[in-house]
């Protein structure tokens, strides 16, 4: 059991590369339903298996675990919901509800086998070897995209998530190796804190990642990396996703109390939003709606004064409208006809661009309380970890990444279903394993 655990750590790995490098096409589409077996999901159950093989013995030691047991929780309160959407309030299809529960736990299982098998120093930075690897390739691939004519593969509609060969236009959104330039971005922000924090760590501790004497050639490397994540970043043109990384960035300074580079990366940052029209232009739309909406406010007070029948037109930003409109208000109504259980995964459709709504909407209060219940756990288990590490060593960047990349994903989760998107959840559940391997070595002693 001892040699097949130790292959664990390399197929958690080899899932990170599968995810994020291989594009969506789909294996094949389970029939009478919009859900298709990827490339993905074969490598995650090979790992899960290998994972169950090697810590059967240990299942019964997770039940002791705040952290785990909450984690159990959620995913109780969310079957039981989908049995209630399922016959009490006839909301979706019994087959359908529990394919989305099981996606579900397929991600955060991940988080599992992360939390228990990533344990040496090495395996931490093989890990760590791994985002860097990874990074470069995305980046490398999104310049090919825009410039050497490499094929998108998107999943933002049902034609293009059959595995359809698209190409980038002029002006488009970068989606790299992604299946949309959302789900990129906010990969982009769980990969900074990380990557901020090496910049700064130990002669030592660089030395083992890069395998070079020099550390400033290793500094600059770094630095390298970063500034391409922020070219991407800036190509996939989302809006939140830029004021989460800045904020995600910040944190991660403020943790090891660098406070003087804070400008340079906020300056880093507006430097690079400058150099893409399509997002300045997507900013100042929601400045004109802004405008827009003073202005028709004024002249439906003066119309009212004049007694005119005469509207003021109104400019809309378009993604903001369908939120605002159509995606939110049908997460409330789903909320209002069971506040307890929700009316159960798959019922809202496949958008709602607000994870706290459709957290609510599918599986009402229960289960959205029983999923915060995991990020409080788990940030009360690194934070209490954290002074137990008194330099910035491989664990202690784990542990205040994890924790500094938390109000990045959290504020993303206001305007985008990112625990929804697989790219993005898979690697958010591993590095958030990862972490929690670090606290519990540091418990331990």
């Amino acid at each position: 059991m001892k040699n097949v655990a130790k292959t664990v750590p390399y197929l958690l790995v080899v899932t990170l590369f599968s995810v994020i490098l291989y594009p969506k096409f789909p294996l094949f589409f389970l029939p009478g339903i919009t859900v298709a077996v990827r490339l993905e999901d074969v490598v995650i159950s090979v790992t899960l298996i290998v994972w169950l093989i090697s810590h059967a013995q240990q299942l019964n030691t997770f039940v002791k675990d705040p952290v785990f047991r909450s984690i159990g929780l959620f995913f109780l309160v969310t079957l039981v919901s989908v049995f209630s959407g399922a016959y009490l309030t006839q909301t979706l299809t019994l087959t359908t509800g529990l394919l989305h529960w099981g996606r579900r736990l397929e991600y955060i299982a991940l988080f599992f086998v992360a939390a228990t098998s990533i344990k040496s120093k090495k395996d931490f930075m093989f890990v760590f070897k791994a985002l860097l690897v990874i990074s470069i390739y995305i980046f490398l691939y999104g310049v090919g995209q825009k410039y050497f004519n490499l094929p998108v593969v998107t999943t933002q509609n049902k034609e293009y998530a059959k595995g359809l060969a698209l190409f980038y236009l002029p002006g488009g959104h970068l989606v790299s190796t992604f299946a949309g330039h959302y789900d990129m971005a906010s990969v982009l922000i769980l990969f900074s804190p990380f990557l901020y924090l090496m910049l700064f760590a130990t002669k030592k501790t660089l030395q083992n990642i890069f395998v070079l004497k020099n550390e400033w050639i290793t500094r600059a490397l770094l630095i390298a990396i970063i500034t391409s994540g922020l070219w991407l970043l800036v190509q996939a043109a989302s809006r939140i996703s830029i004021v989460s990384y800045m904020l995600v960035a910040t944190a991660s300074l403020i943790f090891i109390k660098k406070y003087k580079y804070i400008p340079v990366v906020i300056i880093s940052i507006l430097l690079f939003i400058n150099l893409s029209s399509n997002l300045i232009t997507r900013y100042m739309s929601i400045f004109n709606v802004a405008v827009q909406k003073v202005i028709s406010l004024e002249d439906s007070l003066i119309a009212v004064h004049a007694q005119t029948e005469e509207e003021p037109q109104l400019v809309e930003d378009r993604s903001t409208s369908i939120r605002l409109n159509v995606e939110w208000p049908r997460a409330l109504r789903a909320l209002q006809k069971n506040p307890a259980l929700g009316t159960g995964y798959s019922s809202i459709t496949l958008a709602t661009d607000n994870d706290y709504l459709r957290a609510l909407g599918e599986t009402g209060i229960l289960g959205t309380v029983s999923l915060f219940l995991i990020f409080g756990n788990l940030v009360h288990a690194l934070l209490s970890s954290i002074v137990n590490i008194k330099r910035n060593t491989i664990y202690k960047i784990f542990l205040l990444g994890a924790i500094a990349l938390m109000p990045g994903v959290m504020l993303n989760m206001v305007f985008i279903d990112i625990l929804e998107a697989s790219k993005f959840a898979i690697v958010f559940w591993i590095l958030l394993g990862v972490a929690y391997s670090a606290s519990l070595k540091y418990h331990e002693k």
